[in-house]
């Protein structure tokens, strides 16, 4: 999985649970500080969720941060 492809993961994640906790785009953007343009953006791919708006956007759905990454298998050459 690429950088790219990540971002997007992260992306469609926020929207699956910001839409499943029945959460508009406002009301997300009003609990982390942030305008709903922004939300918008990061939803559609538009601007990258820095850690700091990964842990504020998962609080405020009341999940994990690990509810909003990719899973991710890492390939450990062992020697």
């Amino acid at each position: 999985m690429n950088i790219t492809e990540i971002h997007h993961e992260i992306s469609a994640n926020i929207v699956r649970l910001r839409r499943e906790k029945d959460i508009t785009q406002e009301k997300l953007a009003n609990e982390i500080g942030c305008t709903q343009a922004f939300i918008n953006q990061i939803e559609t791919g538009i601007k990258e969720c820095n850690v700091k708006h990964l842990y504020q956007i998962a609080s405020a759905l009341n999940c994990s941060v690990y509810d909003i990454l990719p899973n991710l298998t890492m390939n450990v050459e062992k020697k």
